[in-house]
């Protein structure tokens, strides 16, 4: 099968022939109808693999963390080695999809072959024409709700979270988003009260307008940050 991989040090991003997942216990096997892009998680991927060394350490402290300790229990050598390993791996991309179950792991009950599901989680529901996702990452998409707008489960859930632990959805309350791009626009519709953001990106407020069109916005220009402004 075909999946996109991206190389962690030289940022190369290619679409490559791999073997097809195997499905164990507890895992749903999905062939992919959609596979959602979201443009600013995958683009700061892009920029963290295409980043030198230095900058990856910069932006990457927890990992630089567990090299130190790494280095304390096995030494310098075999760290650098590990190191240098890791960072030729390809990577998967995407974590956010929807397609057709082919196969039922045992012990899973809430879907079937032939089942249109909305998958998620970085590292499962991959850029790939199969994955193989937990049982706990999978629902059925339901009736009235097309694939393509299933493949953005993922997004939508993490939103609907964010707004959920600000409390954005309790009456009389105002929400403020820092991002107007996806998660901000999908936080805005999740929000009766009144909602506010920015963005810095014109494409972006141009694209959100059109996939999702039905979250009014009004917008200004804010002179001291020269940002777009937003608000409902």
């Amino acid at each position: 099968m075909k999946q996109i991989l991206q190389n962690l040090r030289t940022g190369e991003l290619a679409l490559r022939e791999v073997p097809a997942p195997a499905c164990p216990p507890g895992h749903v096997l999905v062939k992919t109808a959609y596979s959602f892009v979201s443009p600013g998680t995958e683009r700061a991927f892009r920029d963290l693999a295409r980043s030198s060394l230095l900058s990856k350490a910069r932006q990457r402290p927890d990992q630089v963390r567990k090299v130190i300790d790494r280095v304390r229990s096995e030494g310098l050598l075999a760290t650098l080695e590990k190191v240098r390993t890791k960072l030729e791996e390809p990577v998967p991309l995407g974590y956010s999809s929807a397609g057709c179950v082919i196969e039922c792991g045992a012990g899973v009950e809430h879907v079937s072959p032939g089942s249109w599901v909305a998958c998620a989680g970085a590292g499962y529901a991959n850029h790939a024409e199969m994955v193989c996702v937990p049982r706990n990452l999978v629902v059925p998409v339901p009736d009235g709700v097309s694939v393509d707008e299933a493949s953005c489960a993922t997004l939508c859930s993490i939103a609907m979270q964010g707004v959920r632990v600000g409390g954005g959805s309790a009456r009389g309350k105002s929400w403020v988003s820092s991002d107007w791009g996806c998660w901000g626009r999908l936080q805005s519709s999740c929000c009766a009260q009144r909602v506010a953001g920015f963005s810095e990106s014109m494409w972006m407020n141009a694209w959100c307008s059109r996939r999702w069109p039905w979250v009014p916005i009004r917008p200004c220009i804010d002179p001291d940050r020269s940002r777009i402004l937003h608000s409902r």
